[in-house]
């Protein structure tokens, strides 16, 4: 499998998950379950790919630092719920 494939069955993953289409995870919408959406899109892009703040954030269409805090604020969320 292609990173490209890799990085669309991320996607495609928690779109599934959340009963959602991709362009609802790459929207500005600040909705709590698009958000949540977001944190897991970002969590696996980074823990699990790899990829670099700034590479995400291109495929998001957000500056890398917004990437970094929502990543943040998911293992903040995380470890709250333990």
């Amino acid at each position: 499998m292609t990173p490209g494939e890799k990085i669309q069955q991320a996607f495609n993953n928690v779109c599934k998950k959340y009963d959602i289409a991709k362009s609802e995870i790459l929207s500005h919408k600040r909705y709590p379950y698009l958000v949540l959406a977001r944190m897991e899109v970002v969590a696996v892009l980074r823990d699990e790919l790899g990829l670099s703040w700034n590479h995400i954030g291109r495929l998001m269409s957000r500056n890398h630092t917004s990437i970094m805090h929502l990543h943040r604020k998911n293992k903040t969320r995380s470890y709250e719920r333990v």
